[in-house]
């Protein structure tokens, strides 16, 4: 199989609300950086890397954070394997071309330069060493980057978010904006003439904020820094867009655990874009309601058990992130989710792509162009892999899932779980079709394609040009080179000669 192509989409942000002032800037070559620098013991600067980044003669020093796995991933089960660990990160916005520089700190001696390479390798960026500790490199388009110098320096990773230029930007003396200067808890209680919050680049600590329903716009700017979580209560906050280029932290609850952005089931219509989700207490969005949309959202640095991605159910569109999880990485629970061009950094708990913890009925699902850059289960166990029907409880009756296609997948690194659907009680996948998946996986590693009954079998599932370790999968070797193991199913397919 030919290395398939991710289509870009540099989607622009949204247009400003009627009752929001803007100040618009079109998409021509420029770069910004946010170089302020808020580092504390709850978000440190890295201990292994300098970034800078330059357009022509314009070169800018960025920020780069760090996130470490201790305390939050407890030194016991599965999560023996990422203890210790560290994710930096580092951010800016362009168009056009730029020139990215890596150096690793000359004062530590865990990563060292070795066979450099820049995931995802779908978009063959070729690093230039510098010397024995600098690496650069050309950006063409706004992606998301793991830079890796070495086989196992992603346990202590860097992560460059490469976004698109801002085109949506309060006007921050507006008279129905709220400038945060910063802002705390208290700052935020009395909001009545206000339509928009704007956190400036500052520090705030607002811990749970529950913003009253005439606040529709909330906007953290590049640079900021938000300790604290956004929760969505009430119907009347629907129609509300949380964006920009600023951090929202986690590390701020501690062991307490906060979905970092939440909305009710009743709350529809959410918009999340741009901003990062650092080391989320919970889930990192969590949207319950209808018709959402999560744009260019990044969340690393979630370490521990129940550090699900992003949630978003009936009609949510979901488009160009980075998923860092430790649970459940994109839940699609209901009708009518697309997903497209996300870049996975999966760790020891949970699936990918979640089909069913408890049975539910979803149809019309569309999942394409995904990068998984690491799967770090150590093991085989049955909530796991980068595809997973766990389907523990049926109370309501047997639900059926169907009408889904997932295609142009790469998995980069080898997994010890690929395909995972198996539910634990009586349930009807049927109508799948797998298209271009291209995967590494370790020798032994599991593909489980099994209902739960001969009443309820997996059936119509098509595999189209399914590649694994470099060999193409076809009904001859799925059983032998791909190691499926099937039971309860009917009208499974393997199909293409993987050469598209």
């Amino acid at each position: 199989m030919s290395t398939f192509k991710k289509t870009i989409t540099n989607l622009p942000l949204l247009a400003c609300t009627a009752i929001a002032a803007c100040s618009v800037s079109q998409a021509k070559p420029g770069l910004v950086s946010y170089p302020y620098d808020f580092s504390s013991p709850l978000m440190p600067r890295s201990d292994y890397y300098e970034v800078s980044v330059g357009q022509g003669n314009n070169t800018q020093s960025l920020t780069v954070y760090m996130s470490q796995s201790s305390p939050k991933a407890k030194k016991k089960g599965r999560n023996q394997a990422i203890f210790g660990n560290t994710i930096s990160w580092s951010q800016f916005s362009f168009a056009g071309e730029v020139t990215v520089r890596v150096s690793l700190k000359t004062d530590q001696e865990k990563v060292k330069y070795g066979d450099l390479k820049i995931l995802p390798s779908r978009f063959a960026i070729e690093p230039r060493k510098i010397n024995a500790t600098t690496a650069e490199f050309t950006l063409t388009h706004a992606e998301q980057y793991s830079v890796e110098f070495e086989t196992n320096s992603h346990k202590n990773g860097l992560l460059i978010f490469a976004d698109p230029l801002e085109t949506d930007i309060p006007d921050k003396n507006a008279a129905a904006v709220k400038l945060c200067a910063p802002c705390n808890k208290t700052d935020l209680k009395n909001l009545d003439n206000y339509h928009t919050v704007y956190f400036a680049p500052e520090k705030h600590t607002i811990m749970h904020w529950r913003p009253p329903s005439n606040i529709k716009n909330i906007y953290l700017a590049g640079g900021a820094v938000v300790q604290g979580a956004i929760q969505l209560n009430d119907k009347a906050n629907s129609h509300t867009k949380i964006w920009g280029r600023g951090i929202l932290d986690g590390n701020i609850f501690g062991l307490e655990k906060i979905n970092m952005v939440e909305a009710k089931g009743s709350v529809d219509h959410i918009h999340v874009e741009g901003i990062i989700i650092s080391q989320p207490s919970k889930f990192a969005v969590r949207l319950l309601g209808k018709n959402n949309d999560i744009h260019w959202v990044k969340t690393p640095g979630g370490w521990r058990f129940n550090n699900d991605g992003l949630v978003g159910y009936k009609n949510t569109h979901i488009s160009n992130c980075f998923v860092w999880a430790n649970d459940d990485a994109i839940k699609l629970y209901r009708d009518n989710q697309k997903v497209e061009n996300i870049v996975f950094w999966h760790l020891t708990n949970g699936g990918i792509f979640q089909w069913a913890w408890n049975t539910n009925d979803s149809r019309n699902i569309v999942v394409k162009n995904i990068d998984v850059l690491h799967g770090e289960w150590p093991g085989d166990g049955r909530n796991q892999g980068v595809f997973n029907a766990r389907g523990s409880k049926n109370k309501k009756g047997i639900k059926t899932q169907e009408q889904w296609v997932f295609e142009n997948i790469k998995i980069e690194t080898p997994v010890n779980v690929l395909f995972n659907l198996a539910p634990k009680v009586p349930h009807r996948i049927t109508n799948v079709v797998f298209r271009n998946i291209d995967a590494q996986m370790n020798d032994g590693g599991i593909n489980r394609i099994a209902g739960f009954n001969k009443a309820t079998p997996l059936s119509d599932i098509t595999f189209e040009n399914l590649m694994i370790n470099g060999q193409c999968i076809n009904s001859n070797n799925a059983k032998t080179i791909g190691n499926f193991q099937m039971e309860n199913v009917k009208n499974i397919r393997f199909i293409g000669d993987c050469s598209l």
